[in-house]
């Protein structure tokens, strides 16, 4: 069985999606006789290579809550940006940020325990290894919010030069 993370209903773990109320994302699945909960999340696809038909180098990004983005370098140098679907990007996104990154350390042996950090010192969250402690700071690049605001809606397009793609990651890294 899974339990809805929005509305706490129960459904075959088979549903792509809550019969209820239609959520779907991290899944919690308690397997019957078992005394034991399983919180997983939904696969992502991310392809990243040359494009078989026009050779251009792309990355192509499809995740589990319908954030679709395409970033190609086409033969000229320049990179074009296509995202949709990106309601959850940016604030509403950092715990799931945060679960896919300890997800991912606990897979490499690496246990960590991460709490809500303090948004006025730029504390997104913090990440507790024994006795580091590290501040998690979750960016959205580019930093353009008329950008996202298009893409949240329904879709967004840009392209730039490389030189302009580069200062869109150093802005939102070290803003």
């Amino acid at each position: 069985m899974t339990l809805c993370p929005k509305c706490k209903n129960e459904y075959s773990s088979s549903a792509l999606s809550c019969p209820q109320c239609g959520a779907s994302g991290d899944v919690v699945v308690t397997p019957p006789g078992v005394a034991a909960r399983f919180e997983t999340f939904r696969p992502g696809v991310v392809i990243a290579g040359p494009d078989p038909i026009s050779g251009e180098y792309r990355i192509q990004v499809r995740d589990s809550h319908g954030v679709q983005s395409e970033a190609r370098q086409a033969r000229n140098g320049s990179i074009e940006l296509h995202v949709s679907g990106a309601a959850g990007v940016g604030t509403p996104n950092e715990a799931r940020v945060a679960k896919t990154l300890k997800a991912h350390l606990a897979s490499q042996g690496v246990l960590v325990e991460i709490v809500d950090g303090v948004d006025s010192r730029g504390e997104d969250k913090i990440v507790k290894l024994g006795t580091t402690t590290l501040v998690l700071q979750v960016v959205t690049a580019p930093p353009a919010p008329a950008f996202w605001r298009e893409a949240s809606v329904s879709s967004a397009t840009t392209i730039v030069s490389p030189q302009h793609a580069t200062t869109w990651l150093r802005d939102a890294i070290t803003d």
